[in-house]
This record gives C-alpha cells, structure tokens and sequence, in this order.
C-alpha cells in the first residue's frame, strides 16, 4: 500500500480496484495488474517499491540479470540473491507464490549503506533495483566459496572486459572486505582485464597480513592471498 499512498491513491480505491478485478493481490499489500501473469520480477517490484522493503538484486543474479535478460525469465527453479544492508524479512507471499524461483534474501554490509552503483534496470512492465556488473562482481566474490578452485570466478571474470575503472575504484574505496578486494584486484591483473591498469591501488586499502583463500593453496606474494597451484599471474 506504501507505493500507492505515495501516488495519491487511497487505500479504499485500492480495494474498489481489487473487488472489481482489476488488481490481483499478492499479499500483505502488495498487488499485480489482473491478468499479468505471475513473474518473480514482479514480487522482487513489490518488495521494493510497495513495501519499501531496503533489498537489491544482487551478486550472481545481477550479473546474469545484465548479461542475458532473457535468461531470468525462463521457467526453471532458479536462486535469485536479494541483498540488503540491515536485517529484514521476506513476507510469506514473497516465499509462498509459484515465482517458478527461490528467493535468497542476504543482510550484508559489504559496502554498508551506500547505494554506490546500484541502478535501476528497465524493462517491460518492471523498473528493478539492480547491482551494476562493478558492484555485483564484488558481491558474487563475497559469496563465493573458493576454497578449491578459482574457476567459476575465472569463468565469470573473464566476460567483464568492459567493467567503468571509475565506478570500480569508488566501490573498491568504500568495500569493507579485504579478502574480496585482494582476490577480485589478484584476479583482474591476473586475466589482463583492461580496466586494471587505470585502478590506483595506492588508494585502495588492502589491510595487512595474509590470508587463506584457497587451501593448500600457493602464496601470492603481492595481494597476500592463497591462490590455486596452477595459477599464472600476470
């Protein structure tokens, strides 16, 4: 009901709306076009913007979201990772409806509350907050487990040929993790990405000491990570 009081549209004229058919309602306040067919999009639109709820879409489904947007569309029980900067919870409507998806909602203060390259994304009956590819990338590392290998960050890293050096250095600034720094700068330099030669790292903070990414890993001696055995850096 939030978006629509926003709008200047009364709570009684909703409901005259709803028994007329002309809304569907979802749940807890929040409603869809009668006749609009039943879309993960549109519940993640609700939580947005009807309850105001402070969630992206982010990490990995930004990433595939922007690449392909066809791709989240397809009828298959896929994960869609919502994140947000302080605890909240998802209403029963959002985990109860046949979205043909599940919804991983995440609190995470990777970049505290700074909304830094979190856009909308357009399209066709949907206007989603979305992470751009700086900002998912960082987030994808963060939940990543690497602990074996470095290959599916590998296969990801290796289509961001075009990342902006500006945005990733304001958001690599403000990332509060220094593991993803190190690992996401070790992988970039390492893959010759063209962006990582315009960074300045001086301005980076890389915190000190070593840490452990892959076990039984190889030391690498400039970001101090443990990195796969049969890894070449550049």
């Amino acid at each position: 009901m939030k978006w629509f009081k926003a709008q200047g549209i009364s709570q009684q004229v909703v409901h005259s709306w709803h028994k007329k058919g002309f809304l569907k309602k979802l749940g807890g306040g929040a409603y869809m076009k009668a006749g609009d067919s039943l879309d993960w999009r549109q519940g993640v639109r609700s939580l947005q913007l009807e309850l105001n709820l402070p969630l992206h879409i982010g990490g990995k489904t930004a990433l595939e979201l922007l690449k392909s947007a066809h791709y989240l569309a397809l009828g298959r029980k896929l994960p869609i990772y919502l994140l947000s900067p302080k605890k909240c919870n998802l209403p029963i409507w959002a985990l109860k409806n046949a979205w043909g998806v599940k919804f991983h909602l995440k609190t995470s203060n990777l970049f505290g509350k700074s909304k830094l390259a979190i856009a909308n994304f357009v399209a066709p009956n949907f206007n989603l907050k979305v992470s751009s590819r700086e900002r998912g990338i960082l987030e994808f590392i963060n939940s990543l487990d690497l602990t074996m290998s470095f290959e599916t960050l590998d296969n990801y890293m290796e289509g961001l040929l075009t990342l902006r050096s500006e945005i990733l250095q304001l958001l690599l600034e403000q990332c509060s993790s220094i593991k993803v720094k190190r690992i996401f700068l070790y992988n970039a330099e390492k893959l010759n990405l063209p962006f990582f030669k315009k960074l300045d790292l001086e301005n980076i903070d890389l915190g000190i000491g070593k840490r452990v990414v892959v076990k039984g890993g190889k030391l690498d001696k400039k970001y101090l990570i443990t990195v796969p055995r049969g890894d070449q850096s550049s």
